[in-house]
């Protein structure tokens, strides 16, 4: 299986043709690999999936899934003694999906 190689970077807000916003995900050449759902300006309804501290939450977590899944891989490897960068690059990556980093 094969995906863009990271690093990732969530966009700040961006707004589309009618003005609804989203955020974008693009790879380390600047090229948009993926994009959260619009929402219209305004439509913040409580309880709505579509609000925007739901829509910078995913863009942050989709940003940082290649060092997730890096960080992971090398845990599960299990013949490998883990190290403090290991342990740190993974809490790096966990504190920036969660928007701490």
């Amino acid at each position: 299986m094969s995906y863009t190689p990271g690093p990732w970077s969530a966009s700040q807000d961006c707004r589309d043709e009618e003005g609804c916003i989203y955020r974008s995900v693009s790879d380390a050449l600047g090229r948009t690999i993926a994009q959260t759902p619009s929402i219209p300006q305004g439509d913040q309804r409580q309880g709505s999936p579509y609000t925007r501290k739901a829509m910078e939450a995913n863009a942050r977590l989709l940003a940082e899934a290649p060092a997730l899944l890096a960080s992971l891989k090398t845990m599960l490897k299990g013949t490998v003694w883990l190290t403090d960068e290991d342990f740190e690059a993974a809490r790096t990556a966990v504190n920036r999906a969660e928007g701490r980093g």
